[in-house]
Protein backbone atom coordinates (compact mmCIF):
# COMPACT_ATOMS: atom_id res chain seq x y z
CA UNK A 1 0.00 0.00 0.00
CA UNK A 2 1.42 3.39 -0.98
CA UNK A 3 1.60 6.06 1.66
CA UNK A 4 1.07 9.77 1.25
CA UNK A 5 3.22 12.39 2.95
CA UNK A 6 1.61 14.30 5.80
CA UNK A 7 2.26 18.03 5.86
CA UNK A 8 1.48 20.02 8.97
CA UNK A 9 0.70 23.66 8.28
CA UNK A 10 0.20 25.90 11.28
CA UNK A 11 -1.77 29.06 10.72
CA UNK A 12 -1.28 32.00 13.05
CA UNK A 13 -4.29 34.29 12.92
CA UNK A 14 -3.48 37.84 11.94
CA UNK A 15 -0.03 37.99 13.52
CA UNK A 16 1.40 40.29 10.84
CA UNK A 17 -1.45 42.35 9.45
CA UNK A 18 -4.24 42.62 12.00
CA UNK A 19 -4.34 44.52 15.28
CA UNK A 20 -6.26 42.25 17.65
CA UNK A 21 -5.94 44.28 20.84
CA UNK A 22 -9.33 44.27 22.52
CA UNK A 23 -8.98 47.83 23.84
CA UNK A 24 -9.46 49.13 20.29
CA UNK A 25 -12.57 47.09 19.53
CA UNK A 26 -15.78 48.53 20.98
CA UNK A 27 -17.75 46.19 23.21
CA UNK A 28 -20.66 44.60 21.37
CA UNK A 29 -22.68 41.43 21.46
CA UNK A 30 -21.16 38.54 19.57
CA UNK A 31 -24.41 38.26 17.61
CA UNK A 32 -24.16 41.84 16.33
CA UNK A 33 -20.47 41.90 15.38
CA UNK A 34 -19.36 40.94 11.89
CA UNK A 35 -17.39 37.70 11.62
CA UNK A 36 -14.35 39.71 10.54
CA UNK A 37 -14.41 41.44 13.96
CA UNK A 38 -14.41 38.16 15.89
CA UNK A 39 -11.56 35.82 16.75
CA UNK A 40 -13.61 33.09 15.03
CA UNK A 41 -12.51 34.44 11.65
CA UNK A 42 -9.29 32.47 12.14
CA UNK A 43 -11.09 29.23 11.19
CA UNK A 44 -12.27 30.68 7.88
CA UNK A 45 -8.90 32.30 7.17
CA UNK A 46 -6.99 29.18 8.25
CA UNK A 47 -8.86 26.96 5.78
CA UNK A 48 -8.30 29.50 3.00
CA UNK A 49 -4.59 29.69 3.88
CA UNK A 50 -4.27 25.88 3.85
CA UNK A 51 -6.02 25.68 0.46
CA UNK A 52 -3.73 28.33 -1.04
CA UNK A 53 -0.46 27.00 0.37
CA UNK A 54 -1.21 23.35 -0.32
CA UNK A 55 -2.77 23.74 -3.76
CA UNK A 56 -2.13 20.67 -5.86
CA UNK A 57 -1.69 18.17 -3.01
CA UNK A 58 -3.84 15.04 -2.91
CA UNK A 59 -5.86 16.05 0.14
CA UNK A 60 -6.19 19.03 2.50
CA UNK A 61 -7.84 18.38 5.85
CA UNK A 62 -8.39 21.12 8.43
CA UNK A 63 -8.98 19.87 11.98
CA UNK A 64 -10.68 22.03 14.63
CA UNK A 65 -11.94 21.56 18.14
CA UNK A 66 -15.33 22.79 19.37
CA UNK A 67 -14.43 26.46 18.94
CA UNK A 68 -14.19 25.85 15.18
CA UNK A 69 -17.86 24.82 15.00
CA UNK A 70 -19.15 27.99 13.34
CA UNK A 71 -21.50 28.08 10.38
CA UNK A 72 -19.25 30.41 8.38
CA UNK A 73 -16.37 27.93 8.42
CA UNK A 74 -18.61 25.34 6.74
CA UNK A 75 -20.23 27.82 4.35
CA UNK A 76 -16.93 29.37 3.24
CA UNK A 77 -14.79 26.24 3.16
CA UNK A 78 -12.64 26.35 0.01
CA UNK A 79 -13.17 23.70 -2.66
CA UNK A 80 -10.91 20.71 -2.12
CA UNK A 81 -10.62 21.23 1.65
CA UNK A 82 -12.23 18.81 4.10
CA UNK A 83 -13.10 19.95 7.62
CA UNK A 84 -13.04 17.74 10.69
CA UNK A 85 -14.70 19.66 13.51
CA UNK A 86 -15.72 18.49 16.96
CA UNK A 87 -19.33 19.66 17.18
CA UNK A 88 -20.21 22.23 19.85
CA UNK A 89 -23.61 23.39 18.58
CA UNK A 90 -26.63 21.09 18.76
CA UNK A 91 -27.99 22.51 15.52
CA UNK A 92 -31.52 22.09 14.24
CA UNK A 93 -31.48 20.04 11.05
CA UNK A 94 -33.70 20.64 8.00
CA UNK A 95 -36.18 17.97 9.15
CA UNK A 96 -36.52 19.45 12.66
CA UNK A 97 -34.33 16.87 14.40
CA UNK A 98 -31.27 17.89 16.42
CA UNK A 99 -27.68 17.26 15.40
CA UNK A 100 -26.60 15.42 18.56
CA UNK A 101 -29.57 13.03 18.51
CA UNK A 102 -29.45 12.26 14.77
CA UNK A 103 -26.66 9.62 14.78
CA UNK A 104 -28.74 7.24 16.91
CA UNK A 105 -30.82 6.39 13.81
CA UNK A 106 -27.85 5.99 11.44
CA UNK A 107 -26.44 2.55 10.60
CA UNK A 108 -23.36 1.50 12.52
CA UNK A 109 -20.35 1.25 10.20
CA UNK A 110 -17.81 -0.10 12.67
CA UNK A 111 -17.30 -0.85 16.34
CA UNK A 112 -13.91 -0.96 18.03
CA UNK A 113 -12.05 -0.58 21.30
CA UNK A 114 -9.83 2.47 21.85
CA UNK A 115 -7.12 2.76 24.50
CA UNK A 116 -7.67 5.99 26.47
CA UNK A 117 -4.59 7.36 28.22
CA UNK A 118 -4.74 8.19 31.93
CA UNK A 119 -6.08 11.67 32.67
CA UNK A 120 -3.45 12.34 35.34
CA UNK A 121 -0.35 10.81 36.90
CA UNK A 122 -1.19 7.77 38.97
CA UNK A 123 -4.55 7.19 37.31
CA UNK A 124 -5.20 4.11 35.22
CA UNK A 125 -5.99 4.28 31.55
CA UNK A 126 -9.06 2.56 30.22
CA UNK A 127 -10.50 0.87 27.17
CA UNK A 128 -13.41 2.71 25.55
CA UNK A 129 -15.77 0.91 23.19
CA UNK A 130 -16.83 3.19 20.35
CA UNK A 131 -19.17 2.94 17.38
CA UNK A 132 -18.72 4.83 14.10
CA UNK A 133 -21.77 6.09 12.19
CA UNK A 134 -22.05 8.46 9.21
CA UNK A 135 -24.74 10.20 7.19
CA UNK A 136 -25.43 13.34 5.20
CA UNK A 137 -27.10 16.17 7.09
CA UNK A 138 -28.55 19.54 6.10
CA UNK A 139 -27.98 22.42 8.50
CA UNK A 140 -29.59 25.84 8.31
CA UNK A 141 -27.86 29.19 8.55
CA UNK A 142 -28.26 30.54 12.10
CA UNK A 143 -31.27 32.80 12.59
CA UNK A 144 -29.24 35.20 14.72
CA UNK A 145 -25.70 36.31 14.01
CA UNK A 146 -25.26 34.41 10.76
CA UNK A 147 -23.97 36.23 7.69
CA UNK A 148 -26.88 36.66 5.28
CA UNK A 149 -24.51 36.19 2.34
CA UNK A 150 -23.89 32.59 3.42
CA UNK A 151 -26.22 29.97 1.88
CA UNK A 152 -29.47 29.36 3.82
CA UNK A 153 -28.74 25.60 4.01
CA UNK A 154 -25.62 23.44 3.79
CA UNK A 155 -25.48 19.71 3.07
CA UNK A 156 -22.59 18.06 4.89
CA UNK A 157 -21.34 14.58 5.61
CA UNK A 158 -21.35 13.98 9.36
CA UNK A 159 -19.51 11.21 11.10
CA UNK A 160 -20.18 10.29 14.70
CA UNK A 161 -17.88 8.34 16.93
CA UNK A 162 -19.70 7.64 20.19
CA UNK A 163 -19.06 5.56 23.28
CA UNK A 164 -21.09 2.38 23.51
CA UNK A 165 -22.01 0.22 26.47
Amino acid sequence: MASLPLIELRYSHGCQDRDTRTDEIPAASAATRALEDKESIRWVEGAACAAARLAGVASVVVVADREGDIHASFARCPAGVDLIVRAAQDRVLHDGTRLFAAPASWPELARTAVVVAPSRTGARGRIAKVALRASSIVIARPRHGGDRSDPPQLTMRRKSCAYTA
